[in-house]
């Protein structure tokens, strides 16, 4: 088993494509998705006439009548996960996601749009979790040093759907022990290196991962456990995850450390 040390950003929205194909192209963005510090100023590129681009910041799915349309540029200035669809005539394109990181906003996160309890166990109330630990908590780092950390290592923007985290029928964190391929939802992620541009989103699977940890009273957050099939579009990952050459990987174990 290899270990890899990286930036896990679980984007507090969702990421499921449309299903039904669609003859209009998808928006695309003057500046792709990636790490930056000072925050950036985005616009769509090369729209034909007449089409209007539908976006959405709340991992919900734009449509024609979903999501706020797009005139002009847009300025990230907290980490983003973006989804957009554009429209003309009717036609509706698939929708695309973006991943904006911008570190210093990421110590600093905050949920208040999602469930602020993650369900009671043995008459025991459990909060949600969603923040970074605060830097005292780190023995010897700073602010500036977590910051610093962010932005030198390599990142997975990994965004889930909000029904499949936190729904009360069938979130993974409101049911974190819960096993097996019925306890599987869709997730899209995308791999972001330092140096170089990042890498195309793809589906695959995802579960919760571990045994003590899964329970709540444990630990609030969980790791996760990474599996690529082909009914989600391919049956491999493929990313130079351990050193510079691209691998393929079935399955991969995003670790939450809960033991160390």
């Amino acid at each position: 088993m290899r270990w890899l040390r990286l930036a896990l950003w679980m984007a507090l929205g969702g990421v499921r494509l449309a299903a039904a194909s669609s003859p209009l192209n998808p928006p695309a963005w003057d500046h792709p998705s990636g790490i930056y510090p000072k925050g950036v100023e985005i616009r769509p590129v090369a729209l034909a006439p007449g089409v209007q681009v539908r976006i959405t910041t709340d991992g919900s799915l734009p449509t024609a009548s979903h999501g706020d349309p797009l005139d002009g540029s847009l300025t990230i200035r907290r980490t983003t996960t973006l989804r957009a669809v554009a429209v003309h005539d009717g036609a509706v394109s698939h929708a695309v996601t973006a991943s904006f990181l911008v570190p210093e906003t990421t110590v600093d996160q905050a949920a208040p749009h999602l469930p602020k309890v993650w369900g009671v166990r043995d008459g025991q109330v459990l909060p949600g979790a969603y923040g970074m630990k605060p830097a005292p908590a780190v023995p010897g780092a700073t602010r500036g040093d977590i910051i610093a950390a962010l932005q030198r290592l390599p990142s997975l923007s990994l965004v889930v759907s909000p029904e499949d985290l936190w729904s009360e029928s069938r979130g993974l964190y409101l049911h974190s022990e819960e096993t097996g391929e019925g306890w599987e939802r869709t997730t899209s992620l995308q791999w972001i290196p330092t140096n170089g541009p990042a890498w195309p989103v793809i589906d695959c699977g995802v579960r919760i991962q571990g045994g003590w940890s899964r329970r709540p009273e444990e630990s609030p957050k969980h790791s996760f456990r990474l599996l690529f099939r082909k009914r989600y579009g391919s049956a491999a990952f493929r990313a130079p995850l351990f050193g510079n050459n691209a691998e393929a990987f079935g399955t991969l174990i995003l670790r939450g450390g809960n033991n160390n």
